[in-house]
């Protein structure tokens, strides 16, 4: 498998919250209880990062190029059985697509499509398109 191995968190910065690429990692402090998890790019830069918002790259794009990532909400531009609208998750061994109730503002906890699954159901179409994230987005899972 030849795939980028690459993880992206949210932090706090002077001029709101940014995403970091890179590799995570957490600290724990030898004078208390405190961890810190950081992500570190191909640079050494590394910036301390939200540990809830840490989330791997999936390997696949969508159709305008943008990596998919755990916590990306797509839309495949099609409906599978009733739904347009998945967000992505890591599903034990496998990344996963939830569907997402967009009238009940969330995601459907009885399946869950592998992403190679997902894309060869819309490889026709090739329209999956990234529209947001769990943690940026809330308005989309608000209900």
């Amino acid at each position: 498998m030849n795939r980028d191995i690459e993880f992206r968190g949210l932090t706090g910065s002077v001029k709101g919250d940014i995403w970091v690429y890179g590799t995570p990692y957490k600290v724990e402090s030898l004078f208390s209880a405190d961890e810190r998890y950081y992500i570190r790019n191909k640079h050494a830069d590394e910036r301390i990062v939200d540990p809830k918002t840490i989330g791997q790259y999936t390997g696949l794009k969508d159709k305008n190029g943008k990596k998919i990532f755990e916590g990306d909400i797509i839309d495949i531009h099609q409906t599978v059985n009733g739904y347009n609208q998945f967000v992505i998750e890591y599903d034990k061994y496998k990344f996963s697509a939830r569907y997402y109730n967009q009238d009940k503002k969330q995601t459907g906890s009885w399946y869950g499509y592998d992403l190679d699954e997902l894309f060869e159901i819309n490889e026709s179409e090739k329209e999956i398109e990234v529209i947001g994230n769990i943690y940026e987005n809330k308005e989309l899972l608000e209900g």
